[in-house]
């Protein structure tokens, strides 16, 4: 009995007399396109590697039935874009791999049907922000990786449930600590852990502080409204409180 097969050009038919395929791998096989089913005969499939093809674009129906898949590997592609229906077929899946694509579009909750994942690659991508909803299901991840990405706005709660995150991967050490995860075990961020550490333990990410930020600002508009409205400030005077304080309230509301 064959449990795995690879190949460097990709036909369903091929695949019907194969029924029993552990795992299947079409890397390098110049393939652009997969039709819907394409694996719909392989019921014992567990590991799928389609890396180093020429695909744009992939259609949740390809992978139809196949709820069994542990690992997934479409890296080296040119898939651009992740709509919300592409993993749904994959409620056990472990291990996905998506690098070295040209990714920019994800949609906010992709990745909510594989709460199982493990390990999630999306080195080598044009990412460019980190939704509140992104990684929300993500609660079994343990390694992340994102370096060479353009990220350029990150939510502050983009992180937030990735309770088991061991280690974590970017090019950019502000992120990791605007991501709140700075106590991971592994770190690498163009900077020795110490480093984050101390860039990390800077920023103010308690509640307490964060409603003092906001208080303060509230308390300092209110106190100096009979000065705004009375004339006591010159006019530069006036417009510096204002701002001052609502960069107050406005930084206070966005730390709580």
């Amino acid at each position: 009995m064959t449990h795995g097969i690879f190949l460097d050009f990709f036909s369903p038919i091929t695949l019907r007399g194969f029924p029993f395929l552990f795992h299947i791998k079409f890397s390098v096989a110049n393939i652009s396109m997969l039709p819907p089913n394409s694996f719909q005969h392989q019921k014992n499939l567990r590991f799928l590697d389609i890396s180093l093809n020429k695909l744009k674009f992939i259609s949740s129906r390809v992978f139809c039935c196949r709820k069994e898949i542990w690992s997934l590997n479409m890296s080296h592609n040119l898939l651009s874009s992740m709509q919300s229906s592409l993993l749904s077929e994959f409620p056990k899946l472990k291990y996905l791999f998506l690098h070295n694509n040209i990714i920019h579009t994800i949609a906010p909750r992709v990745f909510n049907s594989v709460p199982l994942l493990e390990v999630l690659d999306l080195q080598s991508n044009n990412i460019l922000v980190i939704d509140k909803f992104l990684f929300h299901e993500l609660i079994s991840l343990k390694i992340l990786k994102l370096k060479n990405n353009p990220i350029v706005f990150v939510h502050k709660t983009g992180f937030e449930n990735l309770v088991l995150l061991e280690t974590f991967s970017s090019s950019k050490i502000a992120f990791c600590c605007i991501g709140k995860i700075s106590q991971i075990v592994s770190f690498d961020c163009n900077s020795t852990k110490q480093e984050h550490k101390n860039l990390c333990k800077d920023m103010p990410f308690s509640r307490p502080f964060a409603f003092v930020f906001l208080t303060w600002g509230v308390l300092v508009i209110l106190i100096n409204i009979p000065s705004l409205v009375f004339g006591t400030f010159s006019g530069i005077q006036q417009i510096s409180v204002i701002v001052i304080n609502i960069v107050d309230i406005l930084k206070g509301t966005y730390l709580c």
